[in-house]
């Protein structure tokens, strides 16, 4: 029975950007994506932005020999580019079980933690915690060098990070049996705490008791953090949350969060291993979580081996779901899955939807492609010989919309069902991943589409009227509970059948018999808080009232009982939930449920409406949070009333009446779910007309206003009775939700599919203009272009975003929108058609990258404060009262009193200034400080003053932060014989005074101060002059407000002009500092910077490395001469030259990605930077081509150097490539590997595409003209082999093809020395192409490694192959054969290598022009070459060999 608790929360644990919810009912549709195949044991996982384009990337790292971290950057929905950031050499340790990204430095950006093992002692088992700092935000953490820092030794096999002591500060815990707390300190060093000695495997972090700071939560146990009434050093007092968890015994995967929306951190465990039961089990806080009693339930039983654990709203109903996956290890299935929060109770779990079979060693969650909805990435580590594919599981709620009522299509699933069923339902009988459909004595397996054959399957006898389909032996598998009763017939007497994991039962009897005559109502859920599981029992017959049948702790060989609960009964549907939000489960009968009083059940009417409730479901249907109910009256083919009742504060009052409709002929069939995807609750309903079946009616009642005060009918279909049918499931797995129904007339099993997920399938939508990666000059516009379809749905409209913000639409084809104006800056663009039933499609992304003119384009990333004396005065009289902010913060820097506002006055060159007496003239403005852990500050001013005052020279400042506390003070002053300046950290030693080597009396200049995390930096006039340590790494202790003009204790000031400001809340990179500073000489000199181009190499060039590179610019000066041109990659120098044309040539350039830049200077040393370019360098080759396979081909002539034949050699299935080799060609190609999930299998069957030999050894079976292997997995699955790859060139040829699939062929060099070949092909029922790949490696003893995916299925129920059958390999092929000649009278012999085997002879009668065709001539192969004898009579002729 399908019991819905269905309440929004309004505390979301893990959201994404786009807070719309979606229905709790059905399954959240989830596609996989392989991202990679990844390193040697890849242990630990991470999830986070790592360079800052707002993306998610992935981290992992590989524990033993050949171990490594890398990072993959998110690309677009389906690509990423894996970077490596270090490797264990030399091999002496391995990156164990845990990851984390965190700032540790505070700058920023996010730095990697791992914990550490010694290759002696297994490698997995971390003794030290290492973090890797993320080269930005200076660097590129794809180039940089992340520099590696040792926290500490350190037991590590858990790892998480938080700021436990409450300092500001990343903090980290690790765990192996003993809990260590390693503490950052001020100046960037680690104390270390031992906190416990005897945890188990499991570790989280959370404010268990809500007094402000972290506890750390192990298996059982929960760690007092002795803050704030003591240090944080210790003791941590240890509290039980379960007392049966032995310390030391078990391993746990362990998570924290509010599962019930009460305020209170509830705590999750996972079985980790197969010590314990095998239960996910969920405790949920009491009030007092140090002597309370933590109320237990479990999510899931029949697990093992689940190392993953992280709660997150996955359906987008308001509700932290549970997402989990079990290792690779696991007998249970390796499955990623998700258990939804029904009701956000955290009592009521659905059972597991499974969104992956390959498992995963920890899974982390995120919005990863940004589109709204939460994602899922997970690998497993491979011990065991599992797969180890890096795989993002993609949530595609967001990409559904809102789905169409009307589409519709009526398939039976049985038309002689042998006897009436008085339930029907839908669970995974034999765990193949599909909804199955149980009804009566009987289930019937999912085909894999609704269309298919559904097999009817005998449940067992006596078993005749399925009541409840439930894990109640704890193992994993669903085992079913009913009578022996047949349809309406009186018998009580209970059995069960109990699964053995396939849909094959053993049927018991072990079940003490109910009293009553037949079922019509029942509810399984644990009633007990940590109880066992029980059923609620309703009998058709009245009197009986209601029964209570508890699963005893050894199900199979223990006695079930029951017991009467209550006497009050409406002899109808039950429905289980926490109706009075107390904790614990409660009964509803229709108009009257009972609450659960522990040892008791007190009865309520909830309302005396007239008529007798039938169906009844708990839903919450106006969002307020409560479990209200949806009921059908009882009227057999007479209309009757549907109504639901809203639960008010006091669930034992009255509840309201609000009538959904009163038109329904027998409304005794029932369910409620979020039918079209809006976020609300709707409700089916089938009518009992037995009366007038072929006019009875499938409805579904549309909330309109998601308040259930406003209701659409829509009609599914006429002509089917229903009684206690009409239920909800996604049978097809395809994102919407169906119906299934049975009736009481007629011997039908019934499927309405609903067809609404498939509109959203016809729609389409691809962005044609601009072209990805195209590039702009600011201001540009942008004419943007979509091609978009919805076949059979109509296109409303096609909308146009920049990232996530919404551009433009169009209602018309063709679809465009002009965006004009567009500043500088990276966009990702999309398209979004949208049908006329709201379905929706998205567009892949475009990339596009508008670049800055010559002058006046600034970063604006961080920029908080912008002050321009040229802009956004207000003035009185010839003062300054307010200087407005034009970074578009909205900041604004005043002085209201007269005397104390500075004059506008100019400069010689007639430019604007502030000009300050340096007496009393200042101006305040707001911008807090405290916390950055980076800021840049530009000042172009001069002074009147030769050095500063004040105390430690901090008085007379042009920019201003006072203290809150001492030395907590932010200022910058330039001075005619020094600068002086400071990062407020409370430390003495954090100013710096620099002298300048001669006084420049009132001449402007630009001064920069910055610091990035403990480094302070001083930049005068474009150069370095200071760096130096700072001893936080964060600024603490400022005030809010900063001054220009006045500097320390408010009373001394500044005697100068400011002609600008700028402000960023960020460590700017030098790139950004100098486009900044070229802004204010463009803006403020007389001077203009000079003009500046890089000519070549052009921009995404690409070379061969090792590589000479040219490198050259134009440049020139409007009003002087260009001294030099400097170039740079990456920001490092790499020459300069001093005359036109200017250029420089850059020698032995290894492989990789390079961006290079020019700067031009001038006779005044003004100066600009061009528009980076960037370049590619590959050290390898890899190209290919497919041509359509030629009738037969003979691989001892195609083959010469070595060639493969796979096919079956046996008569069994699972052959795995089993192949022949010539024998003196050795064996190069290697056997075939299976890819995911699947079965390889080997075939002959007679077709014209032959492959022959004439020597070789084939297998015993396999006749030399017919074999190959195929295999008919999942998506995602098929086969793969290698071929070695050195730095000569060769050349592999595969014979390949399919049966009713598409599939995709990828080659890829180990070295990753060039890109990816990746075909796609397809073709009419069975196929085969010839590939043709060309390589080189970068570097020697490297191999090609070469896998054939199945991506998609022409074939009827999903079944065909991808298929392979022959590959033959020639090494060395850059070695161009000799073509000789020799005279025999008048013919002549032509005479080449046979191992040229792939290489046409060709021939043409004239060299001008030439007219190539393939030479008809007889060849003869004899020994080691190749003959053809010609006719020399006819005229000249004249011949060559091509490849």
């Amino acid at each position: 029975m399908k019991i819905k608790n269905l309440t929004p929360i309004t505390l979301l644990l893990l959201t994404a950007w786009l807070a719309k919810p979606s229905g709790a009912s059905g399954e959240v549709p989830f596609e996989q994506v392989n991202v990679d195949t990844y390193l040697t044991n890849p242990h630990c996982k991470a999830l986070g932005d790592i360079d800052g384009d707002g993306y998610p990337d992935l981290a992992a790292g590989g524990a033993y020999a050949n171990g490594a971290v890398v990072w993959y950057k998110y690309v677009n929905r389906t690509n990423w580019t894996r970077h490596v950031i270090a490797t264990n050499a030399p091999t002496t340790y391995g990156f164990t079980t845990s990851m984390e990204l965190g700032d540790v430095d505070g700058d920023g950006d996010l730095d990697i933690i791992v914990p550490t093992g010694s290759l002696a002692t297994g490698g997995h088992k971390g003794d030290h915690v290492w973090w890797f700092e993320n080269p930005r935000p200076s660097g590129d953490p794809r180039t940089g060098v992340w520099i590696k820092h040792d926290i500490g030794a350190a037991s590590a096999h858990d790892l998480v990070v938080g700021d436990v002591n409450g300092d500001g500060r990343l903090d980290v815990v690790a765990q192996l049996r003993s809990v260590t707390l390693l503490i950052q300190t001020a100046t960037g060093g680690w104390t270390k705490v031992a906190v416990a000695t005897n945890a188990d495997e499991g570790t989280a972090l959370g404010d268990i008791d809500r007094d402000g700071d972290l506890d750390i939560v192990v298996g059982g146990r929960w760690l007092e953090n002795p803050l704030p009434t003591g240090p944080v050093t210790g003791p941590w007092t240890q509290r039980s949350y379960d007392n049966s968890i032995a310390p030391n015994t078990t391993q746990w995967a362990c998570w924290v969060a509010d599962l019930n929306r009460d305020g209170r951190p509830d705590i999750v465990l996972a079985p980790a291993d197969f010590v314990h039961d095998g239960r996910l089990r969920v405790y949920l806080a009491p009030a007092d979580p140090r002597s309370g009693t933590w109320l237990r339930n479990d999510a899931l039983s029949g697990s093992g081996m689940v190392h993953s654990l992280q709660a997150a709203d996955i359906d987008r109903d308001g509700n932290p779901d549970l997402v989990t996956a079990e290792m690779e290890q696991s007998t249970t299935g390796k499955r990623v899955m998700i258990l939804y929060n029904r009701g956000g109770t955290g009592t009521n779990w659905s059972a597991p939807q499974v969104v992956g079979t390959t498992g995963s060693h920890w899974v982390k969650v995120g919005d990863i492609d940004r589109d709204g909805d939460l994602d899922i990435y997970g690998i497993n580590h491979g011990n065991n010989g599992g797969e180890v594919n890096v795989h993002v599981w993609r949530n595609l709620l967001s990409e559904r919309g809102k789905l169409s009522l009307d589409r519709w299509q009526r398939r039976v699933v049985d038309p002689a069902r042998p006897a009436q069923a008085v339930f029907i339902g839908s669970q995974d009988i034999d765990r193949d991943g599909r909804k199955d459909i149980i009804t009566g004595a009987w289930w019937y397996r999912n085909p894999g589409s609704a269309g298919g054959v559904w097999t009817r399957t005998t449940i067992g006898s006596p078993l005749n009227n399925m009541a409840a389909v439930h894990d109640f032996d704890g193992d994993g598998d669903l085992d079913i509970l009913g009578t022996q009763g047949v349809g309406a017939n009186s018998d009580a007497r209970f059995v069960w059948a109990r699964n053995d994991g396939s849909g094959v039962f053993s049927i018991l009897s072990n079940i003490t018999s109910g009293d009553g005559d037949f079922l019509q109502g029942v509810a399984v859920d644990r009633f007990t808080n940590g109880g066992p599981f029980q059923v609620a029992l309703s009998w058709h017959v009245a009197g009986q009232g209601i029964q209570m049948l508890t699963v005893p702790a050894d199900p199979v060989g223990q006695t079930w009982p029951w017991r009467r609960i209550s006497t009050t009964s409406q002899d109808e549907q039950l429905s289980a939930g926490d109706v009075d939000r107390d904790g614990d489960r409660d009964l509803v009968m229709g108009t009257k449920w009972l609450r659960d009083d522990g040892a008791a059940w007190t009865p309520f009417t909830l309302n005396s409406t007239a008529g007798d409730p039938d169906r009844n479901r708990l839903a919450d249907i106006n969002g307020d949070g409560r479990l209200d109910v949806v009921v059908g009256f009882e009227a057999i083919s007479i209309p009757g009333k549907l109504a639901w009742y809203e639960t008010p504060a006091n669930a034992t009052t009255i509840w309201p009446e609000h009538i959904i409709a009163t038109n329904v002929v027998g409304p005794m069939s029932l369910d409620v779910a979020d039918m079209d995807s809006d976020g609300d609750l709707d409700v089916v309903v089938g009518e009992h007309n037995l009366a007038s079946p072929s006019s009875a009616r499938l409805w579904i009642f549309e909330n309109v206003d998601g308040l259930g005060l406003n209701w659409t009918s829509h009609l599914v279909y006429t002509g089917d009775e229903h009684h206690d049918g009409a239920q909800v499931v996604d049978i097809d797995g395809d994102g919407d939700l169906d119906i299934i129904s049975i009736g009481w007339g007629h011997s039908n099993v019934l499927l309405y599919e609903n067809l609404a997920a498939g509109d959203n399938a016809l729609l389409a939508v691809s962005i044609t203009s601009p072209t990805n990666n195209a590039t702009f000059t600011a201001p540009a516009s942008l004419v943007i272009e979509a091609a978009a379809s919805g076949g059979a749905v109509s296109v409303s409209n096609v909308q146009f975003y920049a990232g996530r913000t919404f551009i433009g639409a169009d209602s018309s084809s063709p679809y465009s929108l002009t965006w004009s104006n567009v500043p500088p800056g990276n966009y990702l663009l999309t398209a979004k058609v949208t049908g006329a039933q709201g379905a929706f499609a998205l567009s892949s992304p475009v990339a596009v990258m508008v670049n800055g003119t010559n002058s006046g384009d600034l970063p604006m990333a961080g920029l908080a404060l912008w002050l321009r004396a040229d802009k956004g005065l207000t003035l009185n009289g010839s003062s300054v009262a307010e200087w407005a902010d034009q970074s578009g913060q909205g900041r604004l820097a005043t002085q209201p009193v007269g005397v104390n506002q500075p004059l506008l006055a100019v400069t010689p060159l007639g430019k604007p200034v502030l000009r300050f007496d340096g007496a009393n003239d200042f101006l305040s403005f707001n911008l807090p400080v405290n916390g950055l852990a980076g800021m840049t500050i530009f000042l172009l001013s001069n002074s009147r003053a030769a050095t500063g005052g004040g105390s430690s020279q901090a008085g007379n400042a042009a920019i201003f932060w006072n203290e809150t506390t001492s030395w907590g003070t932010v200022y910058l002053s330039p001075f005619q014989n020094q600068v002086n300046f400071r990062f407020g950290t409370t430390q003495v030693n954090n100013r710096h005074i620099y002298t300048r080597p001669a006084p420049i009396g009132t001449n402007y200049s630009i001064t920069v101060s910055k610091k990035d995390g403990t480094t302070d930096m001083l930049y005068v006039d474009g150069a370095l002059v200071v760096s130096a340590s700072n001893k936080l790494a964060s600024i603490t202790s400022c005030r809010d407000t900063g001054n220009l003009g006045r500097g320390y204790n408010d009373d001394t000031y500044f005697a100068g002009d400011i002609m600008g400001v700028l402000v960023y809340t960020r460590g700017l990179s030098g790139a950004e500092r100098q486009v900044v500073e070229q802004y204010l000489l463009a803006k403020c000199f007389s001077n203009a910077p000079p003009a500046v181009t890089l000519v070549t190499p052009t921009n995404n060039a690409s070379f061969s490395a090792p590589a000479d590179i040219t490198l050259t610019a134009e440049a020139s000066d409007s009003d002087g001469t260009v001294t030099n041109v400097e170039f740079y990659v990456e920001g490092t120098l790499l020459g300069r030259d001093s005359t036109s044309p200017y250029s420089i040539v850059w020698s032995n350039v290894p492989s990789g990605t390079y961006t290079l830049t020019a700067k031009a200077t001038d006779n005044k040393d003004a100066f600009r930077m061009s528009a980076p370019i960037a370049i590619f360098g590959t050290s390898g080759q890899l190209a290919g081509a497919v041509t359509a396979a030629a009738p037969s081909y003979n691989l001892t002539v195609l083959g010469a150097g070595d060639w493969a034949h796979w096919g079956r050699g046996d008569t069994g299935n699972n052959a795995y490539g089993r192949f022949d080799h010539k024998s003196s060609g050795g064996s190069r190609i290697s056997n075939v590997s299976l890819v995911g999930a699947g079965e390889v299998h080997g075939s002959w069957h007679d077709d014209a595409r032959k492959v022959s030999w004439t020597d070789g050894t084939p297998t015993a079976g396999v006749t030399d003209d017919m074999g190959y292997i195929w295999s008919n997995g999942a998506l995602g699955t098929g086969l793969a082999f290698t071929v070695p790859a050195d730095t000569t060139e060769s050349t592999l040829f595969v014979y390949c093809g399919g049966n009713g699939t598409t599939g995709t062929l990828r080659a890829h060099l180990s070295d990753g020395s060039a890109p990816d070949f990746a075909d796609a092909q397809s073709g009419a029922g069975m196929y085969m192409n010839l590939y043709s790949l060309s390589y080189r490696a970068g570097t020697a003893g490297q191999s090609l490694t070469i896998t054939y995916l199945k991506t998609g299925n022409t074939y009827p129920g999903g079944l065909g192959s991808v298929d392979l059958k022959a590959a033959w390999l020639i090494q060395g092929s850059n070695n161009v054969p000799s073509l000789r000649i020799a005279l025999l009278g008048n013919r002549a012999v032509l005479a080449w290598p046979s191992a040229a085997a792939w290489f046409v002879l060709e021939k043409t009668a004239s060299l001008s022009p030439p007219g190539w065709l393939v030479a008809t001539n007889p060849v003869v192969v004899g020994g080691d070459q190749n003959t053809a004898t010609l006719d020399t009579s006819g005229g000249p002729s004249f011949y060559r060999l091509k490849k």
